[in-house]
């Protein structure tokens, strides 16, 4: 009778788990098609309408809204690991030294990253441009197998 019980609580436990992830899923998902829409509503307007015409103008403009993208997002992770409760595990992290390596990578690639996304989006439309951006996550995993040689998990 104890094993049942304890059987019962452990799928009850896997259970809930696997729904906050599905919800985590949801949201995601949510939240990535709202900065898709919002992105391509701010790229259909000027500068970005004529990028033929101001090419340095679009690349600058792109910049910038990249950055805004940026720091709002942090601003978001800032509360949420504050929220919970984990704001001092990433002060530590930041003072070892992957931990700086990976912020100056976030630096570095983040607003190239975000201005090609905004880029592509003002060309192709968010149709075709965050479909294909959402691929990097399995890219990267093919590339670290490639080219790093890393053993991933076959659930990877």
């Amino acid at each position: 009778m104890e094993d049942r019980k304890l059987i019962s609580a452990l799928d009850r436990l896997q259970l809930a788990h696997g729904m906050r992830g599905l919800g985590s899923a949801v949201i995601s998902g949510l939240l990535l098609s709202a900065s898709g829409t919002t992105l391509y509503v701010a790229s259909i307007k000027a500068p970005f309408a004529q990028p033929a015409e101001m090419v340095g103008l679009v690349i600058a403009a792109a910049l910038a809204l990249a950055m805004i993208h940026d720091v709002a997002a942090t601003l978001l992770m800032f509360v949420y690991n504050g929220i919970m409760g984990k704001s001092k595990e990433f002060f530590r992290t930041l003072r070892t030294r992957p931990g700086k390596i990976v912020c100056l990578g976030a630096i570095m690639g983040g607003p190239v990253a975000m201005s090609g996304l905004l880029l592509g989006i003002t060309m192709a439309g968010s149709t075709y441009a965050m479909p294909i951006t959402a691929t990097y996550p399995a890219l990267a995993v093919v590339f670290s197998t490639i080219f790093l040689k890393e053993k991933n998990p076959p659930r990877v």
